[in-house]
């Protein structure tokens, strides 16, 4: 393995935490786990498992990553991509397991969609914790 891939990895990893950290999710809340291999073939950066907590036992429900050189196989362009799927079945058996379908409801539907376009994930956060003071 070359230094800089090495080093792109690390920074990658960092970013991913970054992320994480702007937008409230608590450090117990995530892993890193260096050991997780998916789709070698065409994931070519950061992937991801989500569980959900106390019923690990459960599997995945959602998994996905980065991959910049899928598109390809369908067009000339050079497209970078991030792709990641949701076991439905999976996740509504979970849901219905421990009682969350049973017992959840919609208070007050938010009506905003704030969308980053270039490097405003922080400033969008932002805005969007503002408006739940308000709401």
């Amino acid at each position: 393995m070359n230094s800089e891939e090495f080093k792109k990895g690390i920074e990658e990893i960092e970013t991913v935490r970054k992320m994480l950290e702007i937008l409230g999710v608590d450090d117990n809340e995530y892993t890193i786990n260096l050991k997780i291999i998916r789709g070698l073939d065409y994931y070519t950066g950061t992937v991801i498992e989500t569980f959900l907590i106390g019923n690990e036992n459960y599997g995945s429900i959602c998994s996905g990553g980065r991959y910049d050189n899928l598109a390809e196989n369908y067009t000339d362009n050079i497209l970078p991509g991030v792709g990641i799927s949701i076991g439905l079945t999976r996740l509504f058996f979970v849901l219905k397991e421990i009682g969350f379908l049973d017992n959840y409801k919609v208070e007050k539907p938010m009506e905003y969609l704030i969308i980053p376009i270039g490097d405003t994930l922080e400033y969008c956060v932002e805005i969007y914790k503002m408006l739940l003071i308000y709401h």
